[in-house]
């Protein structure tokens, strides 16, 4: 997302300082390339993309169904706005149901009791010092860091994803 966001669009978030985001995207070279958001059903994710485009001027980059990213055993829908330039992206994903597994985005949506921004993703040139200085920010409107999963998640991947992501 361009840093000269909007202070409409950013009063809302807790803690942020739009003067502070603009100063650290110009001096480390960060830009947002991707806000995933996570919605309930079709309906919202239309009202909700529809919404997203009117406000940010973004249009429909790309739609992705079940078919195109699912696996026997999970899978979503998505619709993917961009912004011009295309540096920017906005996946909308929906859950989908009658898949053996719980879809990634139905988990999300349960423990979180509903819609909301799964994950970022940041473009960098020094990702270590990125972080580093992101972490340095936390107190004035940065980003909280989750804690480093323990080893046993790494050892017992196979057995939660099963087949699903194995490379043959």
């Amino acid at each position: 997302m361009d840093v000269n966001l909007s202070h409409t669009a950013t009063a809302s978030i807790p803690t942020f300082n739009h003067e502070t985001c603009r100063n650290f995207s110009a001096k480390h070279g960060l830009a947002v390339r991707a806000i995933t958001i996570e919605v309930d059903d079709a309906e919202l994710a239309q009202r909700g993309t529809q919404r997203q485009a009117e406000f940010t001027g973004f249009y429909e980059f790309a739609e992705f169904t079940v078919e195109d990213v699912g696996t026997s055993e999970s899978g979503l829908n998505a619709v993917v706005l961009a912004n011009n330039e295309e540096t920017v992206l906005l996946p909308m994903n929906e859950p989908v149901f009658g898949t053996k597994r719980k879809s990634q985005i139905q988990t999300y949506l349960e423990h979180n009791e509903g819609a909301g921004v799964q994950h970022l993703a940041l473009v960098s040139e020094d990702i270590f010092r990125t972080l580093r200085e992101m972490r340095k920010c936390r107190a004035v409107g940065g980003f909280e860091f989750m804690p480093s999963p323990p080893p046993t998640y790494y050892e017992n991947l196979k057995s939660r994803a099963g087949d699903a992501y194995i490379e043959r």
